[in-house]
């Protein structure tokens, strides 16, 4: 599977069922990228700007594993210790939930 700005040194992919989520990085080098891909189609169905990568020569230096959750499924982008994202999947589609709604839920 090609999974669009993908780059095995610095991201790592993670899967739940047929979705896999990842950080991607822009061809120039200067866009760090939320990506989230479903098995069997060719444009990723979430892909926002998280900022410039930082450059650092370390494998999976740009963005950790993101985690899923389960029902309903959740995906957690977090590329550095102050900016924590959220993503709610439904079907083909995508949702941010910011903190205060998550907050609000618990």
């Amino acid at each position: 599977m090609s999974l669009p700005e993908f780059d095995p040194f610095y991201s790592t992919a993670s899967w739940y069922r047929d979705y896999v989520a990842y950080c991607g990085v822009s061809e120039d080098g200067k866009k760090l990228y939320a990506m989230v891909a479903q098995v069997g189609r060719r444009k990723p169905i979430l892909k926002k700007v998280l900022g410039e990568p930082e450059g650092d020569d370390a494998p999976d230096s740009e963005c950790p594993a993101p985690a899923w959750q389960r029902a309903p499924a959740r995906v957690t982008f977090q590329p550095d210790d102050t900016q924590k994202l959220l993503f709610s999947i439904r079907g083909r589609v995508v949702d941010v939930i910011n903190d205060s709604e998550e907050e609000a839920e618990e």
